[in-house]
Order: structure tokens, then sequence, then C-alpha cells
């Protein structure tokens, strides 16, 4: 591993950013606003997967498409919140397939639960330690997500509230706003 580390593929990772994410931080300019601790935190959600050379993994055809390809580690950026969760599919044979699936963003999420060709089984928040207000990463059940907007915003839904399973509802909110005081709150997602 630290091999792996020090190899010179590593020095130049290859960066993917998430579309949606990159035009709604290009929207920013369009925002009336002067806070720009506001604007700061939704480009600071824009979304980038590293891979790394060493780290792709020589996996045979008959173990997935020809097209895949897969890494032993990736590398995400670190203060976002992540969505684990494991879907069912019936495969080509008729059998039922239960798979994990990582997912960096919200709208991935949501557009997996809307697939009529699988079914979301569960679903787990990753939440980094500015959200989870511990020293650590923090793993918990999800049951809902809503948009919300911060008061005063030019941003409609630039807020996201997290609704964990045992009730706690933690907001991604950069100013600090409490759940009560923000405008606007509509669900976007919850657990089938």
């Amino acid at each position: 591993m630290a091999q792996a580390l020090r190899d010179s593929s590593i020095a130049s990772p290859k960066c993917f950013a998430t579309e949606d994410r990159i035009l709604r931080a290009s929207r920013l300019r369009d925002c009336e606003s002067t806070d720009y601790s506001q604007q700061w935190s939704a480009m600071s959600r824009t979304m980038f997967l590293t891979t790394y050379e060493s780290a792709e993994l020589s996996i045979p055809p008959v173990f997935g498409r020809p097209d895949q390809r897969w890494w032993a580690f990736v590398g995400l950026y670190e203060h976002d919140p992540y969505y684990h969760t494991v879907i069912e599919f019936h495969d080509e044979d008729g059998g039922t397939v239960r798979r994990a699936i990582l997912y960096t963003d919200k709208d991935q999420l949501i557009q997996s639960s809307e697939n009529s060709d699988m079914r979301l089984v569960e679903a787990h928040v990753l939440l980094p330690p500015k959200l989870s207000n511990r020293d650590g990463w923090r793993i918990e059940r999800l049951d809902e997500i809503r948009s919300a907007t911060e008061p005063g915003s030019c941003e409609a839904g630039g807020v996201t509230v997290f609704v964990l399973a045992n009730g706690e509802e933690i907001t991604d909110s950069s100013v600090g706003t409490p759940t009560s005081a923000l405008t606007d709150q509509v669900t976007i997602w919850s657990l089938p």
C-alpha cells in the first residue's frame, strides 16, 4: 500500500466532477446575494472523484461488463456527505441480486430510487465531522432528505436537511441555521 501511494500515477490523478453540481456552482454568478459564505458552501459541494491508475483492478469480463472499470480505492472530497445504500434487482436469470452502492451525491440517490428496475432496500448517510457534531465521521440510517432555504437567501433549496431514523434532523447550513428557522422545506427523497 505504501508503494502504491508513492506510485507516480497518484501524483497525476484523474478527477471527475458531477455535471449537475458544476452547473449549480456556476449559477452562483447569477445570485444577487453578497453572502459569500453561502456561495462558497454551494461551490464546496461540487463533488470530485479521483481515481488512481495503481488502484485499478483487472476484473475478468465474466464478473461485469467489458466497459466497466473497477478500483481498489478512490479519492473523495472529505467534507461531503455520502450515501451508502443497498439495492435489490433481478439478473438475467430471474434471480434476486443485492448490491451495496456508495452514492456521492443526493441527486444520484434520488434517481436510483426512481429506477423501476431496482428496489432501494436501505439507505445510510455518512456524515463528515462538520455535519456530525462529532470529532469523526458518522453513519446513520436515513429516512428522508428535504431541501430548504436559508432565511434571506437567493438560492432556493440551497440547504439539505437529513432526517435520520432516530428522528434527529441535521442540516448542511453553512451559517448554522437551525432546522426550525429554514424556510420552504420540501421532502425530495424518502425511504420507500
